[in-house]
């Protein structure tokens, strides 16, 4: 049986979240500003991937309110 993922997230603008199962990241922000999210991935057999953030330097996502 394959393994299943969660998702989650850190440091995301207010009003957005991450959907645990597909790692969708829906809502509208409603705070402004600039910021660095950190995205990590878990498979079922409880092994972490590599942060989805990992590039050199992470993504800065800004978001306007």
């Amino acid at each position: 049986m394959p393994s299943s993922l969660a998702y989650s997230a850190a440091g995301l603008p207010t009003g957005l979240s991450i959907a645990p199962v597909t790692g969708l990241i829906p809502g509208t922000p409603t705070t402004a500003g600039a910021f660095t999210p950190a995205v990590s991935i878990e498979n079922s057999a409880s092994r972490a991937a590599p942060p989805a953030s990992s590039s050199s330097p992470p993504a800065t996502w800004t978001a306007g309110a």
